[in-house]
């Protein structure tokens, strides 16, 4: 292609390019993509190899004459290549380090994500990203999703002198942002977490960027640690950003259904003790070696994985979702004979009375409650809903049943049901037609109606109709992928961006396409393949007609071949 930017991105629809993104797309017309989304190679994580290297900053007219550095030895390291980790770069373990900068125009050489210094590779991040605002339709949105890196442990990163002795190049003086003076003591004592996400997101937001979500993914089947004086790192970032203030967001695809006060069924006991418990007999047979409980101390992680893989398949070999569940209880039951690492991740059940709730952010219930308190309803309504906890104790008394036998017959918890039998307005509560119809014959009730009349029911805040926010916290488990791509995020990631920020017939582009996941969604999301995506969508992303059309852009020509192979692959299964 050529440097002139093309009318249509025809060229372009449904195909993964080989080539550096930022050249690939100076050849898109401006504000033709309606969604962007991509995983960036993580800060000092990986060495993808020489096909990655790409030339940064600099004059594109100059010819460039490379000075190679190669790094010093260090005492206790690995000697010149300690900044490799062994076992990870096999072809590659053994070479030294180089940081090539043109000695004419101060022009890097290299992967991004292997720069010298933390500056450079942010810089580099906010020159694609201006590429990519450019392109983008002013109603788009764009979705990073990236991690964290630590000091001191990741091919290299720790030494300053390389970028140090680039900044003295007076002709390299304007290629990069020059931090304040402070900034250059800034420098990481190994072990420390270096905060690349956020310095990221800083860094967009001055770059003219809106940020609209710091969505959390939070892994719960993370890769268990060794370290010993820190969590398990057990999340990383999906930064959610925009380029004006009017953009389109479709919230209703991506509702969920709200919340049941219902436990689950529970299990029955013979399920329990064939599926559950890892030390049974079942799997303890001979070709698969000791118990899963009894290698704990002297299997690795990976064998321990493989193994219940194995019997997963034995136990239920047409239930892929069971399998999963089996091997996801295993991962999280052997381990350290003295228990997991908890991870950086906590879910904490707010243990708070009502009346301390914030009335834009609370439950429904909390915020009924608040506005009850404040007097904002008037004495007849109060009244009412008082009258609703004294019918429902009456009833209660008159059948003979306690609190306890209720939570055992309908499966609600005592501690919600309290707040329904409360004769007074502390914590007090009204309950949803379901439950009062699950109360209805135990209890001998009237009708819903007669008691929760409409006045009522209009006066208290109502949850959405379509369903609740899903919020910015989203548990979901990475999956194995057998291809060579080191860093492969799960279809279902891409799903809510997808849904919520791309038109029925929009544009995706993913500049970074590595494995083709992001494709792949969209692809399947066209077909409808829910299941394979381990989605379940609401009504509306249902009932939509989706034919969205996607663009891929890879910088190793290894990488476009494994992304085109797992596309022919995944979507054929369909026919």
């Amino acid at each position: 292609m050529g440097v002139e930017k093309l009318k249509t991105l025809e060229p372009y629809i449904n195909r993964i390019v080989q080539g550096d993104c930022r050249e690939v797309m100076r050849n898109f017309p401006s504000e033709s993509i309606d969604m962007v989304m991509f995983s960036p190679p993580y800060y000092g994580l990986r060495n993808y190899g020489e096909a990655t290297e790409t030339v940064w900053g600099g004059d594109s007219n100059c010819q460039h004459e490379w000075s190679e550095i190669v790094k010093p030895k260090e005492r206790g390291s690995y000697g010149e290549s300690s900044w490799h980790r062994p076992g990870r770069d096999v072809e590659a373990k053994w070479k030294p380090q180089k940081s090539n900068f043109c000695v004419k125009c101060g022009a890097w050489k290299g992967q991004l994500g292997l720069e010298p210094d933390w500056r450079m590779y942010i810089a580099h991040l906010v020159e694609i990203c201006r590429e990519i605002k450019r392109v983008l339709k002013k109603t788009g949105s764009m979705y990073i999703v990236i991690g964290d890196t630590y000091a001191g442990s990741h091919c290299g990163r720790g030494d300053k002198t390389l970028f140090q002795n680039f900044r003295k190049l007076k002709v390299a003086e304007n290629l990069y942002d020059k931090p304040s003076p402070q900034a250059y003591v800034t420098d990481y004592k190994p072990k420390c977490m270096m905060g690349i996400p956020w310095r990221l997101a800083f860094a967009l937001i001055d770059d003219g960027w809106i940020l609209r979500n710091d969505i959390i993914w939070h892994k719960p089947n993370a890769m268990p640690s060794s370290v010993k004086d820190r969590l398990t790192q057990t999340y990383e970032h999906i930064f959610h950003f925009v380029k004006s203030r009017k953009y389109y967001y479709n919230l209703d695809a991506i509702r969920e259904p709200h919340k049941t006060v219902f436990r689950p069924l529970k299990t029955f006991k013979e399920e329990v003790e064939r599926y559950v418990l890892a030390y049974d007999s079942k799997y303890a047979k001979q070709e698969y070696g000791q118990p899963l409980q009894g290698f704990v101390r002297n299997q690795s992680i990976a064998r321990r994985r493989q193994l219940a893989r194995e019997i997963a398949k034995e136990l239920f070999p047409n239930d892929p979702k069971k399998q999963q569940e089996y091997i996801n209880y295993i991962h999280d039951h052997n381990g350290h004979p003295l228990g997991k690492n908890p991870g950086d991740t906590f879910s904490i059940p707010v243990n708070s009375k009502f009346f301390y709730a914030d009335l834009k952010t609370a439950s429904p219930v909390a915020r009924a409650l608040k506005t009850l308190q404040n007097g904002k309803l008037t004495t007849h309504v109060k009244h009412e809903i008082l009258d609703v906890g004294a019918y429902l104790k009456k009833k209660l008394k008159e059948s003979g049943y306690s609190l306890d036998d209720l939570a055992r017959l309908t499966g609600i918890k005592r501690t919600t049901l309290e707040h329904y039998f409360r004769t007074d307005s502390s914590e007090k509560a009204l309950p949803s037609r379901e439950t009062w119809n699950l109360l209805k014959p135990i209890l001998n009730l009237g009708e819903y109606d007669d008691f929760i009349k409409e006045e009522v029911r209009e006066a208290l805040p109502h949850s959405h109709p379509l369903g609740r926010n899903p919020g910015d916290f989203w548990s979901i488990s990475t999956k194995p992928f057998k291809g060579a791509h080191f860093a492969v995020y799960p279809l279902t990631i891409c799903v809510r961006p997808i849904l919520s920020s791309c038109p029925p017939d929009g544009v995706i582009l993913d500049p970074m396409v590595g494995s083709g996941t992001t494709c792949l969604a969209a692809e399947m999301i066209n077909r409808g393949m829910w299941e394979k995506l381990g989605y379940e969508p609401n009504e509306i992303a249902r009932g939509i007609k989706w034919n969205i059309k996607w663009i891929g852009i890879e910088l190793n020509p290894e990488y476009v071949e494994i992304a085109w192979e797992r596309l022919k692959r995944e979507l054929n299964d369909e026919g």
